[in-house]
């Protein structure tokens, strides 16, 4: 089993304010530049004293592959410059993530960063009060006039565009839900977080944090209960949650002003009864307009970074920006090869849990649903959201692959040790 180590390093202090200055005080330029450099400094530290190897598995191998042929697009790329401008964030992530991959060896390391992510979640939680004026929430409680709209919104006050913020949230009470089945001395803790995130997602207005919000605990749930009678139980009282969390946002005024009137013109693709907003129709625009691009360039795509230019100059779009959704802005940019490097280890991921389910959940259930619960859904957000770039969930993702290798690898001892017990039976009897 994954448990916390009480032993504290100054590496794993380094860890936590890493992600406490990505995830909730980017806004304080100078703290998060400072994370960042205690963390490489730490890195530094552990190479020069314990002569460290990288370890390259096959996240480190295909995380600097496609930051490599990143790079080697610049070659073809019509904007050198927006190429440059995507690439820094990048190589900048694939540094720390391959890094982090490295320090991550074993269960109490792995364990201490979901505890970081959740200490940076109530931090987010305490500046998020401080720091946004008390008319923001007013406005926000307020229906909009536009879906489309970025304003009357929680989030910019910290250094966050809304939806992020929102699905930071979303993911946050993920990490929460598993805290609770994993420490329930702690549950009224997780409790009272979950219910603030939860406030927080609905003041954001995203609607793919909502869809997490609903979508994520569900499949947890799901996945974390193991007797089939209490699936029998579970899943109708999920579905009611689920179905009068919906009849919530549609018929109370409060809530509609709130998130229903944005999700309501997401219908308006499935319905043309429906008046989709101007978000919508936009982002299903950029869809077509990238699948064209990766039709007209698919193998190396039209260069890192490039989308937003092709979209802008030659496609008279709305402004020079991303796709918003991260497998046609992969496919845009950098083709089929890009594209296959960039998802291989989340694919592998996600087989490798469904192949050997049973194998694993008879080692760590909770953590085995919590697994697939986020692999699958960053897997089916990833339509509506351009993240490769995002420390929030490149870091848990680094997390989520080590935990799994942990996993594999006391399942394999254990199975080594069953082996040897089972051959000295037989030679004994």
């Amino acid at each position: 089993m994954i448990r916390i180590s009480n032993k504290k390093s100054l590496f794993s202090l380094s860890v936590l304010f890493l992600i406490i200055g990505f995830c909730s005080l980017r806004k304080i330029t100078p703290l998060m530049y400072a994370a960042q450099l205690l963390f490489l400094l730490c890195c530094a530290n552990r190479i020069s004293t314990k002569g460290m190897k990288i370890c390259f598995n096959s996240y480190v191998k295909m995380s600097a592959l496609f930051a490599v042929f990143a790079m080697l697009s610049l070659i073809w790329s019509s904007s050198v410059q927006d190429g440059v401008k995507a690439l820094k964030p990048l190589l900048q992530l694939t540094v720390i993530s391959i890094l982090l991959n490295d320090y991550l060896d074993n269960g109490y390391k792995i364990e201490d960063v979901w505890k970081a992510f959740r200490v940076s979640s109530v931090i987010l939680v305490v500046f998020l009060f401080l720091m946004t004026p008390a008319s923001v929430w007013k406005a926000a409680m307020q229906v909009s006039t536009n879906a489309s709209s970025a304003a009357d919104r929680i989030g910019p006050s910290i250094g966050f565009q809304a939806n992020w913020m929102g699905l930071i949230c979303a993911f946050s009470i993920i990490l929460w839900i598993y805290y609770l089945t994993e420490e329930k001395a702690n549950k009224k803790i997780s409790m009272i977080m979950i219910f603030i995130l939860a406030v927080f997602v609905i003041f954001t207005k995203s609607r793919k944090a909502f869809i997490v919000l609903v979508c994520g605990p569900m499949i947890y749930w799901l996945l974390y209960k193991p007797r089939k009678k209490s699936i029998l139980i579970i899943v109708p009282m999920l579905l009611l949650v689920v179905f009068g969390a919906i009849w919530a946002v549609f018929n109370i005024p409060f809530l509609y002003k709130m998130v229903g009137f944005r999700l309501i013109g997401l219908f308006g693709i499935f319905d043309s009864s429906i008046v989709a907003d101007a978000s919508v129709t936009t982002r299903a625009d950029m869809v077509q307009i990238g699948l064209e691009l990766f039709r007209k360039h698919p193998i190396i795509g039209v260069g890192f970074g490039n989308f937003s230019y092709h979209y802008f100059y030659n496609y008279s779009g709305w402004a020079e920006t991303y796709a918003h959704n991260n497998y046609v802005e992969i496919l845009a940019d950098t083709g089929i090869i890009g594209f296959v490097l960039h998802y291989a280890v989340l694919f592998s991921m996600i087989i490798d849990l469904m192949r050997n389910w049973n194998k694993y959940v008879s080692y760590d259930r909770k953590i085995t649903a919590f697994l697939v619960t986020f692999i699958g859904i960053r897997l089916i957000m990833d339509y509506g959201m351009v993240d490769y770039d995002d420390e929030f969930i490149q870091i848990l993702t680094v997390n989520c692959y080590c935990a799994l290798q942990w996993m594999k690898k006391n399942c394999i001892e254990r199975s080594r040790e069953c082996s040897q017990i089972c051959k000295k039976g037989s030679y004994y009897g």
